[in-house]
């Protein structure tokens, strides 16, 4: 007859004995020390997003920021922030970015390169939507403002970059049709460098489309209800585990 198995440590307190062994322990420890740590990121992420949240509305109720005087700043340090940029359209590069539905219609995203003034830089400027086919034409876009110094106002988003079917084909005429705003491929079809950011022009500016831009940011509140499942689950799991592996000690 086989001895039993030693427990792997033994605790014992007011005549109760917590001895686990020592395979079942280290996987229940395991098990919890992941949930714990999948609770403890649900949670960040939730905070993230508050902090996002209070980042846009208090972007709304700032002064713009004058971007030419600021383009020490990096694009994470701009991102979301009400800006004012001076300088000139570069009318005859625009870009239209693909597969874009405004009220269930397709159509597309103008983009037009915008050059500092007293620099060699320029920023994209997201016109807004357009619906698909005549509309979108090098005339519809077109920019009649005889290349004049021209101050405008919008809001800072970091353009993602992801390698979609069709990635790099931009064709040769203009405007270009993209599948994503990539600025390192832009800056070489217009040849100047285009910062890697984007401004959505406010829907009061001129030279505009329709605008209405939405922040693709999730509530908080699934982040929060996936920690609490998460933590429930290691809490029960762990009494569980206690209240298998403890024993009232023979007098």
């Amino acid at each position: 007859m086989s001895k039993p198995t030693a427990p792997f440590f033994t605790v014992s307190f007011k005549g109760l004995q917590f001895a686990p062994n020592r395979l079942p322990a280290l996987l229940t420890f395991i098990i919890v020390f992941i949930l714990i740590a999948s609770g403890c990121w649900q949670l960040y992420q939730a905070h993230r997003i508050v902090r996002i949240q209070q980042q846009i509305e208090a972007a709304k109720k700032a002064a713009p920021l004058l971007l030419n005087k600021h383009l020490n700043l990096t694009p994470a340090q701009l991102d979301r922030r009400r800006v004012e940029v001076t300088g000139r359209f570069d009318n005859r590069h625009q870009f239209l970015q693909d597969n874009k539905y405004y009220q269930h219609q397709l159509g597309y995203y103008v983009f037009v390169p915008f050059i500092l003034e007293n620099s060699r830089k320029a920023v994209l400027i997201n016109r807004g939507w357009v619906p698909q086919g005549a509309q979108a034409s090098a005339k519809r876009v077109s920019i009649n403002n005889d290349n004049r110094k021209t101050t405008l106002r919008g809001t800072v988003t970091i353009p993602v970059v992801t390698f979609a079917v069709g990635y790099g084909a931009m064709g040769n005429t203009w405007p270009r049709h993209v599948l994503q705003v990539d600025s390192l491929q832009m800056s070489q079809a217009v040849g100047y460098t285009i910062l890697p950011i984007v401004v959505l022009l406010e829907p009061d500016q001129k030279f505009g489309f329709t605008r209405e831009w939405i922040q693709n940011i999730p509530s908080p509140a699934k982040h929060y209800a996936n920690a609490f499942q998460l933590l429930a689950i290691a809490t029960i799991l762990l009494l569980a585990f206690v209240a298998m592996n403890t024993r009232k000690i023979s007098a």
